[in-house]
């Protein structure tokens, strides 16, 4: 292939938030970068860090702006990095999926997401790839906005460390093979 692939875990900033639901896209991207032993550098709305992998440059990425400002982070990253948004892979939350379960899709609206709405709205395109990490749980039945802002059940943990794996592998096999397997793969 030797692109260039800007990942992007999607979450907000700050210890308060390192373990809720919502920065599930962080937990991925940070996850990634502890295998490929890479340490993030802080930009201005952004953090992020490269590596190659089977002959690609990859950038992984974390707004350093809350989850529903997104699109101005990734809109300086693409700028920075030189890429199209076809090369973008955005990793989020999603509260339609179950725990343990992913989606990975070339592109699509925004699904009532605001970190996606932010970047579509900021990059005037839904024409990137996406993979939905699944942060449902039977447990809760509150208000979205506080379920989303919750941290992982003891009983969840366990859920969450095998979906943020399988997302990694997602990720690195949707880079080698492309999005149609990549699909055929995980969905």
């Amino acid at each position: 292939m030797n692109n260039k692939f800007l990942v992007i875990g999607l979450g907000n900033p700050g210890k308060k938030y390192k373990l809720t639901r919502h920065n599930a896209g962080f937990m991925v991207v940070n996850s990634i970068a502890k295998q490929f032993k890479c340490s993030f550098k802080r930009y201005r709305k952004f953090e992020a860090t490269k590596f190659e992998f089977e002959g690609n440059q990859i950038f992984l990425m974390k707004p350093t702006t809350y989850m529903n400002l997104s699109g101005t982070a990734v809109s300086r990253g693409i700028k920075k990095y030189g890429l199209d948004p076809a090369n973008l892979l955005v990793i989020s939350d999603d509260i339609s999926l179950p725990l343990g379960k992913i989606r990975i899709r070339p592109r699509g609206g925004y699904g009532g997401h605001n970190g996606l709405k932010s970047i579509i709205g900021e990059i005037e395109t839904d024409q990137f790839a996406r993979l939905r990490i699944g942060i449902s749980s039977a447990e809760y039945s509150g208000e979205l906005v506080d379920f989303v802002l919750t941290t992982f059940s003891e009983a969840d943990k366990t859920a969450l460390a095998l979906v943020i794996d399988k997302a990694m592998s997602c990720v690195l096999f949707y880079i080698q093979h492309g999005m149609a397997k990549a699909m055929n793969e995980y969905n």
